[in-house]
C-alpha cells in the first residue's frame, strides 16, 4: 500500500493501480482491506472462495477482505483498474455499514453484474479515480470513504437478490469440500488451527483434505489455516488497540511468545515491527 499522509487526516490512505494479472495467474492468495476492481479491457477467469467466475469489459465488482482469491487465466488484452483500500481506511467505514450489508457484499461476483445496472456504482467509482489524482483536497480522505460507502450500497442491491444462490456456491465436490473448509476455518479459527479438527468437521481424512487443496488451490490445508490467521492477526494488529498479549489469547496462542513466534515465522517480522511499520 501507498501512504497519503496529510496533517488533518493522518490515518487516510488508499491507492489506484493498473495491473495486468499475469504476475499472479496460477497463484493463490488472501485479500487484504477492500478493493474495487474494474475491467478496462479483456477478460479474466477468477475464483473468489473457489467460486468461479469471469470478470470482462466494463465490468467492476467489491473484492473484500480475507478472501481467498485466485487468478486462473487472462487474455492478451486483460487490463483492470484496482482502487485498494487498507484495513485502516476500512475500519473507519465498517462502523457506518449495517452488518448485513457487510455480509452480502463478501458475495459480490463480477458474473451477477451488467454495466447497465452498474452504472450508479460506476459514478461512484469515477469519483474516487478524480480524488486520488487530486492529492491537494482539504477533503480527500472524508470523501474517498463516503464515496466507498456509495460504491458498497450500491453493490449491496445488485448482490442481495442473488446471495442465496451464492451461499450454495458450487455443487462440484471438490469445490464444495473447499469452500466449506474455508468457512470452517472462517468460523473456527480463534480456537483451532489443527488440520485434523477440520478435516474431522468434514467427514474426510486429513490426506483427502491435503489432496483436494492442493488441486484446487495448489496449498497445503496448513498453509490455508496459517494464512488466514495470520491474515486475521494483521488486521488486529493494524485495525485496534490490543495488546500482543491479548491478540494472542483471542487467537487461541499458549501465550505471546507463541503468537510472537508464530507470526515471525509467517511475516518475517514481529507482530511488534509489523504495527509500527504501518503507524
Amino acid at each position: 500500500m501507498i501512504k497519503h499522509k496529510k496533517a488533518t487526516e493522518p490515518h487516510y490512505e488508499f491507492e489506484v493501480r493498473h495491473t495486468d494479472w499475469k504476475d499472479l495467474v496460477g497463484k493463490t492468495q488472501f485479500t487484504s482491506g477492500l478493493a474495487i476492481v474494474k475491467c478496462n479491457s479483456g477478460f479474466a477467469r477468477i475464483a473468489i472462495n473457489s467460486y468461479e467466475c469471469e470478470l470482462r469489459e466494463g465490468i467492476s465488482f467489491l473484492l473484500s477482505d480475507i478472501l481467498l482469491f485466485q487468478v486462473m487465466e487472462v487474455s492478451d488484452d486483460f487490463n483492470v483498474t484496482c482502487c485498494d483500500f487498507s484495513l485502516a481506511f476500512c475500519n473507519d467505514v465498517y462502523p457506518m455499514l449495517d452488518d448485513n450489508v457487510i455480509d452480502v457484499t463478501a458475495y459480490s461476483v463480477p458474473d451477477l453484474y451488467t454495466t447497465e445496472g452498474l452504472k450508479p456504482a460506476d459514478l461512484a467509482y469515477q469519483q474516487i479515480l478524480l480524488l486520488y489524482d487530486n492529492r491537494d483536497h482539504s477533503y480527500r480522505g472524508r470523501l474517498a470513504k463516503t464515496l466507498l460507502i456509495v460504491y458498497i450500497l450500491e453493490i449491496y442491491e445488485l448482490t442481495r437478490p442473488f446471495i442465496d444462490t451464492l451461499r450454495v456456491k458450487s455443487t462440484h465436490y471438490d469445490t464444495y469440500i473447499i469452500s466449506r473448509f474455508y468457512e470452517l476455518v472462517h468460523e473456527n479459527h480463534f480456537t483451532n488451527k489443527n488440520v485434523q479438527y477440520y478435516a474431522g468437521l468434514l467427514n474426510i481424512s486429513t490426506r483427502y483434505l491435503y489432496k483436494i487443496a492442493m488441486r484446487v488451490l495448489q496449498m497445503t490445508p496448513k498453509e490455508l489455516i496459517d494464512y488466514y490467521i495470520i491474515a486475521a492477526a494483521k488486521k488486529l494488529l493494524m485495525t485496534t488497540i490490543l495488546t500482543n498479549q491479548q491478540i494472542a489469547d483471542k487467537l487461541n496462542f499458549p501465550d505471546q511468545s507463541a503468537f510472537g513466534q508464530y507470526f515471525k515465522r509467517n511475516v518475517g517480522m514481529s507482530p511488534s515491527e509489523y504495527r509500527k511499520s504501518y503507524k
